[in-house]
């Protein structure tokens, strides 16, 4: 018997093996809808991939910038030098320093071959700066000034966040102010004599060392002033120019109790 020949079969039965080679709408219906609820998994993934990067692109920038911070001020520091002259001296308290430091200027592009590149002292200040947040006080960065040392009248008090540092002349071109460090919300100062951490330094040499703590966190109110944050940056800064004769120690005065 000779195989059928599609084409001579009736119309009626070609057209029912044509729609039974097609997909149901109901079909239809769940393959997109498989479609969707696939896309939507994949969304809510890449959402929370692109935050996870989000959050570790930011961590990785606050640790990158406290730790130039820490740098900044842990050179400025090393490079502190001892003044004999009063109002000069080193200077700090738990949350300011101001001090003296020799900088190293650079030789004009016509000076004469074999010039030794002169250096300069400079007064350097690292103030905290304070803001108000309604009825509560708190600190919104840090403050660095430097400025040419025989372009600054000292004052004789104690420093302090409101520090009086007048320019001589007014409105020297050479002071330079830089917000180096508008995250930190807590700064604590100590300061090493040797044998002890002491809360605040006044002397014409520098303590042996220095330990910075600084925070991107607010201290909680019931924290006390010995009670770092969680999460912050320590380090202990050791000063080259703070070696002391027991004759020098007898004259350090102590701004505040030891911690």
């Amino acid at each position: 018997m000779l195989p059928s020949n599609p084409k001579t079969q009736s119309p009626a039965r070609w057209n029912r093996r044509g729609a039974r080679s097609g997909f149901t709408l109901v079909e239809i219906i769940l393959a997109i809808g498989l479609a969707t609820a696939l896309l939507l998994i994949a969304m809510t993934f890449y959402h929370q991939a692109a935050d996870i990067r989000g959050q570790i692109l930011r961590e990785s920038e606050r640790l990158s910038t406290m730790r130039l911070v820490l740098d900044h001020l842990a050179g400025d520091l090393r490079a502190a030098q001892r003044q004999t002259k009063i109002g000069n001296e080193f200077t700090g308290d738990s949350t300011s320093l101001r001090f003296v430091k020799q900088a190293l200027v650079m030789l004009p592009a016509n000076a004469a071959p074999g010039t030794t590149e002169p250096t300069d002292l400079v007064q350097i200040s690292i103030l905290t700066l304070i803001g108000t947040n309604g009825t509560n006080v708190t600190i919104t960065g840090l403050d660095r000034i430097e400025q040419p040392l025989d372009l600054v009248a000292f004052s004789s008090n104690l420093i302090t966040n409101s520090v009086d540092i007048s320019p001589y002349p007014p409105e020297s071109a050479n002071k330079r102010t830089e917000p180096f460090a508008d995250m930190v919300r807590f700064v604590r100062f100590r300061y090493w004599d040797g044998s002890t951490w002491l809360a605040g330094w006044t002397n014409s040499t520098p303590p042996n060392g220095v330990e910075i703590v600084l925070a991107t966190d607010k201290q909680p109110e019931e924290a006390g002033p010995e009670d770092y944050p969680v999460d912050a940056f320590r380090r202990v800064v050791f000063l080259p120019g703070g070696q002391l004769s027991p004759a020098q120690n007898a004259g350090i005065t102590i701004n505040d109790s030891s911690l």
